[in-house]
């Protein structure tokens, strides 16, 4: 046993690394880590997907760690790279959150209405529709096989063996929290133009005529202007996302 074990030494640890990359990135992204997916299945996939990704590693010639730190530093230096893309996907899904929080604030009439999702509860009806539409448009248009690309990617510009961490990472992930700032503005804007005209229009039309109830038809108005704007602007908003998907991939894979 201890013969196989340094016979087999090198690739155990090739393995681990490799494990940890893809491991870290499996358990952030939000398919491969969503809480939907029971940890075990999660870990599946990463162990699986590790499988078929460690023979290439294998034949990187590239000096392989043996002492104790070298090995811990090149786990954390892959668990690091694989939660960094990880993170820039959630990143991306976040940019539709707070443009849903945009919306569901400028609408005041949604703040009151909660999806029933017991995954997320208390969570806004726009905030809740725009998550399932950036998850939509992520699988229809293969972005679950761009990060699979973009992690094989990372193995051929920086080994799993290797113990160097790329600079520019942290430049890099303060990029994309910008990037997903502005998309977040652009896919709420129509919406929350739409309402705080609408809101104008109905002050307005509460000083000419002093007996509407302004307040309780604000809330139905605000309700069907935050939803029609939202219908409308659903296919620019799809293809806002598909391109930003591209751009976050792009951006990222720059770091190597």
């Amino acid at each position: 046993m201890e013969l196989l074990l340094n016979l087999y030494s090198g690739k155990i640890v090739v393995f681990a690394m490799v494990f940890s990359r893809i491991g870290a990135m499996a358990l952030l992204a939000p398919i491969f880590g969503s809480r939907a997916i029971p940890l075990h299945i999660r870990v599946l996939i990463a162990v699986v997907l590790s499988v078929l990704v460690a023979p290439l590693q294998w034949q990187v010639g590239i000096a392989i760690p043996s002492s104790h730190s070298e090995i811990f530093v090149g786990l954390l230096v892959n668990i690091l790279i694989g939660a960094s893309l990880g993170i820039a996907v959630m990143t991306l899904f976040s940019g539709f959150t707070l443009a849903g929080g945009l919306i569901a604030q400028t609408g005041t009439a949604m703040i009151p209405a909660q999806s029933m999702d017991p995954l997320s509860p208390n969570c806004p009806v726009p905030v809740r529709l725009l998550q399932i539409l950036a998850l939509a448009i992520f699988v229809a248009i293969g972005g679950h096989r761009l990060m699979m690309m973009s992690i094989l990617d990372s193995f051929r510009a920086l080994p799993a063996a290797d113990t160097t961490l790329p600079g520019g990472m942290l430049e890099t992930m303060t990029r994309l929290v910008s990037e997903s700032f502005r998309m977040a503005v652009r896919v709420a804007a129509p919406a929350v133009t739409a309402v705080l005209a609408a809101t104008l229009l109905i002050g307005l039309a509460s000083r000419a005529m002093p007996q509407l109830n302004s307040f309780t038809m604000g809330f139905t108005v605000n309700l069907w202007v935050t939803f029609l704007a939202l219908l409308f602007s659903l296919a620019v908003i799809g293809h806002l996302f598909s391109d930003e998907i591209t751009s976050f991939m792009s951006i990222w894979q720059q770091t190597f």
